[in-house]
């Protein structure tokens, strides 16, 4: 039976008292802010999303080419300016996926007024669904918009069923395919990123100037488990 677009009633008062009291804790939730007030561009070449702590942590944030300009540090989100382009890049990788929402309308001038909007995300290998057997150690898949202008990031698969995103990535996607602009969101699922240097995301993201750390922050270059 198809609900959509139904509004289906609990049976019971018990489940209205849970969902009130659901309800009641997120009213009481403090609203996510920059820390700085700044202009944002009314014309961008490029907004990059990073996310994820393996994207995240590879990328050498101290370098010239990138200016942290701003941040929220309740959801570790950083937006950095590129001096190589006008360009702007934003690493985000502990959230709440419920504040999907909330960061979306945060960024939303960053999104709306770029020309190009690329968003990347890792996922474990285990999650990707395929009917094929997978011998490969990185699988890429994009996501785009019916409009995407983006030739050399196009040539990589399409996303198949049942395989979805959630969270920031596929929030811009679906703002920009509703405003009818160009998006394309890589997804990496890969097995121990933190461990395996993944030659064919670095190889994406040098194509951006991006530089790297040697060795990318994990439990898996630890002596947890020695």
């Amino acid at each position: 039976m198809n609900n959509f677009g139904e509004i289906i009633e609990p049976s019971s008062r018990t489940t209205w008292e849970d969902w009130d009291e659901n309800n009641s804790s997120t009213d009481t939730q403090t609203n996510l802010q920059f820390q700085k007030h700044i202009e944002i561009p009314n014309d961008i070449e490029i907004f990059i999303l990073l996310e994820g702590k393996y994207l995240a942590h590879s990328i050498k944030q101290n370098v010239c080419n990138l200016e942290l300009i701003n941040s929220v540090p309740e959801i570790s989100l950083k937006i950095y300016k590129m001096h190589s382009l006008e360009s702007y890049v934003c690493i985000i990788y502990d959230y709440d996926i419920i504040c999907s929402s909330e960061i979306i309308h945060l960024l939303e001038k960053y999104i709306t007024n770029s020309k190009e909007v690329i968003s990347m995300i890792t996922k474990p290998l285990v999650e990707y669904a395929t009917s094929e057997v997978c011998h490969e150690e990185c699988v890429i898949r994009r996501l785009s918009t019916k409009n995407c202008k983006n030739s050399s990031l196009s040539k990589y698969p399409c996303l198949e069923q049942p395989n979805i995103i959630s969270g920031i990535s596929a929030g811009v996607v679906c703002l920009r395919e509703h405003l009818d602009l160009s998006a394309l969101a890589l997804v990496f699922y890969t097995e121990y990123p933190e461990e395996h240097e993944q030659n064919e995301i670095h190889k994406i993201l040098e194509n951006f100037h991006f530089k790297f750390n040697p060795k990318p922050n994990g439990i898996l270059n630890s002596n947890l488990y020695i």
